[in-house]
Order: C-alpha cells, then structure tokens, then sequence
C-alpha cells in the first residue's frame, strides 16, 4: 500500500486504489482507549471512596504524609523510601 495518494487533491482519494485499501484497513481497526478509561475508572473509584470520611481523612494524611518525603519528585527523594 503505497501513500502517493496523499499529494493528491483530496476529491480523488476515492478513485485511488491505495487510498481505498487503506480505508479499508482503517475501518477494520478495532480501537480502545484503555489508558483513558483507567483514568476515568480511578477518578470514579476516588470520588466514590471519598464520601466515606474515614477513607477521607486517611487520604488527607497520606497526602501529607507523601507531602514531606516527596518534596522535590527527584530521585534523591525515592531513595528516602527505597534505600
């Protein structure tokens, strides 16, 4: 499948054998958007825990908790919890 295709005028992309296999192909594609679906699900699953307030305020003081080790995000400071 070639891409000579793409230089010409759009108006004869479907006349163009190359242009009309990979549509084919496109169209065959199944696609998943599998990392935006794990953020949505975790955001969901966050929102959801933290009605609970004793999940809450165990949320708040890892935060902090994390606050103080990780203060810069180096590798100076993953060393403090991995030595």
């Amino acid at each position: 499948m070639g891409s000579d295709w793409l230089r010409l005028p759009v108006h004869r992309w479907v006349t163009d054998n190359d242009f009309i296999l990979a549509r084919q192909f496109v169209k065959g594609l199944s696609v998943v958007n599998d990392a935006a679906e794990w953020c949505i699900r975790s955001i969901t699953d966050y929102a959801e825990a933290a009605r609970d307030s004793v999940y809450r305020e165990d949320i708040i003081l890892t935060g902090n908790s994390h606050r103080e080790i990780f203060q810069d995000l180096r590798k100076a400071a993953l060393a403090r919890i991995n030595p």
